[in-house]
């Protein structure tokens, strides 16, 4: 069996933890930092009527669920 593919028992949370505090002085124990750059942000063109019905859903989303709870009573529900 090649060290890959060898069988190892899960680190618990606490021997991680120790073996993080143990390393953390210790450049040669950790990867290169990785750099990473954020790109311009993108933008998208939505049909007016699109965006119409995604402000629609949003508010409706919005709404407090005791607004709900009335119209379920008021349509005879409750």
């Amino acid at each position: 069996m090649s060290p890959r593919t060898k069988m190892t028992k899960p680190l618990s949370a606490q021997e991680i933890d120790q073996t993080v505090v143990a390393q953390a002085a210790d450049d040669a124990a950790w990867e290169a930092p990785v750099r990473i750059h954020r790109t311009a942000p993108a933008s998208l063109a939505l049909p007016a009527e699109l965006a119409a019905r995604a402000a629609f859903l949003a508010q409706l989303h919005r709404t407090p669920s005791s607004l709900s709870e009335r119209h379920l009573v008021w349509a005879g529900c409750g």
